[in-house]
């Protein structure tokens, strides 16, 4: 019997929960090819953009990095990911640094992880405005050190793109101070690490709401509402969060909006499915990333809630788009 799916939404799915192993996988094989030639790449290394990276491969890899150049090496591997990424002027890691405090980025790290269902994940502890305490576990198996060093070093970069000013990093014992370049990371850390501290210097007026886009209708709550929350949809807002940043209570942005006949959801809903309809026609960007940048829980709910709204699955959306954008050229 036929399920009627869609094989590009499928092969969607299929990527969503293997960014973490593929796409910075990727990048580590760049990065120990210019820093350490004696680490091979593993079997295969060259299909690892195309979407899959088996979970033992990339513990190879890392093991055999850290074996070599010590837990440092990959710190630094995890900074040059994120440095990398951050000269994207969109896409998923502009999505991430796009946030009114470092903070709030920390938590969108959190939610990606939701998003595609990764296995291992961080368990983040905000200690005060600039300080978070990270543990990292797993759904399946062990988190192994050599991993955590790894994600310790993306979040320190993610942090730095997000306006964290000056980032320290305490992991295994050691306190790493930013930046950390290829001169200065080989015997850093020792031993058995499941966690990590991060700590940073906030940028003047960067903890703060965001604030309404004022391209929203000024004379409708609603129009504030959607536009405050088409200006950071990956932040995956609350009522509460989207009431506070409109200077209301959370009642009364309820309040407002019923007596126009709208509501919080409506509005989300909205919000949601005219950002993602726009990258679906403008850009090629995957459709996995897409359904996170829109503030879609995870890549069924994107699925569901975009035909629901617009009638077409977010594929057939992009190739009627791209259809007619090629008939009027």
């Amino acid at each position: 019997m036929s399920t009627g799916s869609d094989p590009a939404e499928d092969q969607a799915k299929d990527q969503a929960g293997d960014f973490a192993s593929a796409v910075l996988l990727a990048h580590v094989v760049q990065w120990a090819g210019r820093y350490l030639p004696e680490v091979s790449a593993p079997s295969g290394a060259g299909a690892l953009t195309g979407g899959k990276a088996a979970a033992e491969t990339k513990r190879r890899l890392l093991e055999q990095i850290a074996a070599q150049a010590g837990l440092g090496a990959l710190i630094a591997a995890g900074i040059g990911f994120a440095q990398a990424q951050s000269g994207e002027p969109s896409g998923l890691f502009a999505a991430l640094t796009a946030a009114p405090s470092p903070a709030v980025a920390l938590q969108k790290w959190a939610r990606l992880e939701r998003y595609f269902h990764s296995r291992n994940r961080t368990r983040i502890t905000l200690a005060s405005p600039t300080r978070a305490e990270v543990a990292r576990y797993s759904l399946s198996g062990d988190v192994t050190p050599e991993e955590t060093a790894l994600i310790a070093g993306v979040m320190a970069g993610l942090l730095a793109a997000s306006g964290g000013g000056a980032v320290r990093l305490e992991i295994g014992g050691a306190e790493v101070a930013l930046p950390i370049t290829s001169e200065n990371w080989r015997g850093i850390i020792h031993g058995d690490i499941a966690g990590f501290a991060l700590t940073w210097a906030a940028e003047p007026g960067r903890i703060a709401v965001l604030t309404p886009n004022p391209s929203g209708d000024a004379a409708s709550l609603a129009g504030q509402l959607e536009a405050l929350l088409a200006s950071d949809l990956a932040r995956g807002w609350t009522l509460a969060q989207a009431a506070r940043a409109l200077g209301l209570s959370t009642r009364s942005l309820q309040r407002g909006l019923a007596a126009e006949g709208q509501g919080y959801t409506a509005c989300l809903r909205r919000a949601r499915v005219e950002a993602a309809g726009r990258a679906l026609a403008e850009t090629m960007q995957p459709l996995a990333e897409i359904g996170f940048c829109a503030g879609y829980a995870d890549q069924a709910h994107f699925q569901r809630e975009f035909k629901r709204m617009s009638n077409m699955t977010p594929a057939a959306f992009r190739a009627v788009a791209q259809l007619s954008d090629q008939g009027r050229k």
